[in-house]
């Protein structure tokens, strides 16, 4: 999941600005903050989800839920306080304060199941995605179609990753069993 939350949570915070304009229009810049802070509360959920989940499956859903209390008592506090002054900049800044308490607290719970080491997965996503930030970067100036940002970003990502060591020869053959090479084995996963 950090594989993933990390470049979604660069890529997203660098092409915000094209996405919003592609989805709603030049009429919406003004969520282009907004949605920058979001995908960072998005990033965090995917990491989150995997240890509250975790919690979950070895039958501790209290521990759970105590935390998804605290996250949801945090978040409603925090759009009392800063919604008013602050509108929708305001609630994006609660929900990621709140994914932001929920991670240490996923992971002390479910640390209390099994030791999930956190710091040796986040090394080789944070370099690869820092390269992708930067090619992402240098090629928005250039003002270059967002869907051919994206499909740059992504491919630049996974060869920084696949080169550093970040996704091993496994991963390369569960990912080379997910699409079938050949007819005959389509008709054999269909059949």
């Amino acid at each position: 999941m950090v594989s993933i939350a990390i470049p979604l949570g660069i890529g997203g915070t660098i092409l915000a600005k094209p996405i919003m304009n592609l989805l709603y229009g030049a009429k919406y810049e003004g969520g282009v903050i907004a949605l920058q802070i979001l995908i960072w509360s998005v990033a965090l959920i995917c990491i989150n989800s995997t240890y509250a989940w975790g919690l979950y499956a070895t039958d501790r859903q209290n521990r759970f839920l105590k935390v998804v209390t605290l996250q949801a008592t945090v978040n409603l506090i925090l759009n009392f306080i800063l919604i008013s002054p602050f509108g929708l900049i305001g609630a994006s800044v609660a929900t990621l304060v709140a994914e932001i308490i929920g991670l240490p607290l996923y992971y002390a719970e479910f640390s209390k199941v099994t030791f999930v080491p956190f710091k040796c997965y986040i090394l080789k996503p944070l370099f690869a995605s820092i390269a992708m930030g930067v090619f992402v970067y240098c090629t928005s100036i250039v003002s270059l179609n967002i869907f051919a940002l994206i499909t740059g970003s992504v491919i630049v990502y996974f060869v920084v990753l696949y080169a550093i060591g970040g996704i091993l020869k496994e991963d390369m053959e569960l990912i080379k069993n997910m699409f079938p090479i050949n007819k005959q084995e389509v008709i054999k996963k269909t059949c």
